[in-house]
């Protein structure tokens, strides 16, 4: 008959390796895991600073352009004043990236609605997934209201736009990506603006330029994205689009 003493001692021992065992391996995935969401959130913050940078660089020749072609506009739709319910369309869609030289869409959509607090947008989230969209479907220009912006033969060249608004965040961070796109909906011009919520509450002024071919129709696109945290709202007033007509005189 075996020494039971013996067999306990065995089973023991045989148990703490195992137990050793697994307890190294979940260590080690759990490990694996938070180094894995760290290289992600890495490389994640370093695209994020990339593509902030571009937009920056990329808007200051159109910036410069529009101040030094003087003060005359013509404006091509202000949301001051106006019933907004009928200015807008919007929808939450899935983030794209381009591969291989093709755009694909990947994750989850965004979650969440838009609405209106008198002359003010609300975006509200309800994940940080994708990206919502917002459309401007009517533009008001020479009196008339127009579907997209009219292209402009009289133009040789490109236009010159400007878009200022001011924005808010309540809980965390959002981006706003201002989008001009041709009627296909191929981007013309893109910016980024990231805005976060602050202690005061206080709005933050966005203004950005675009210089776009005269010779195509477009029309204007807001993207929420890179939400921080779920649920929040971003908030916009007094959104101006405006282009440049004439230069002033010397």
């Amino acid at each position: 008959m075996p020494d039971t003493t013996l067999v306990s001692s065995m089973q023991s021992a045989l148990l703490g390796c195992i137990g050793g065992g697994v307890a190294t391996g979940l260590n080690y995935l759990l490990t694996r895991r938070k180094y894995l969401a760290e290289t992600r959130k890495l490389e994640y913050e370093a695209e994020k600073i990339r593509r902030e940078l571009e937009n920056a660089v990329a808007s200051i020749p159109a910036a410069v352009g529009y101040i030094t072609a003087g003060i005359a506009e013509r404006l091509l739709y202000t949301s001051t004043g106006r019933e907004l319910g009928y200015d807008f369309d919007g929808k939450g869609v899935r983030l794209s990236r381009t591969v291989n030289g093709k755009s694909e869409d990947f994750g989850p959509p965004a979650a969440g609605s838009f609405g209106f607090e008198g002359d003010t947008i609300n975006i509200h989230r309800a994940n940080i997934d994708g990206r919502y969209q917002l459309w401007l479907a009517n533009y008001l220009i020479d009196g008339k209201e127009m579907r997209m912006i009219p292209k402009d033969e009289s133009i040789e060249g490109d236009r010159l736009l400007r878009i200022s608004c001011k924005a808010r965040v309540v809980n965390g961070q959002h981006t706003l990506r201002f989008v001009l796109a041709d009627e296909a909906n191929k981007w013309l011009a893109h910016t980024d603006q990231t805005i976060t919520e602050n202690p005061e509450n206080t709005w933050t002024p966005l203004n950005t330029y675009f210089q776009v071919s005269a010779a195509k129709q477009c029309h204007l696109r807001i993207d929420d994205l890179n939400v921080s945290k779920a649920p929040s709202s971003v908030y916009i007033r007094d959104l101006v689009l405006a282009e440049k007509t004439a230069r002033s005189a010397d």
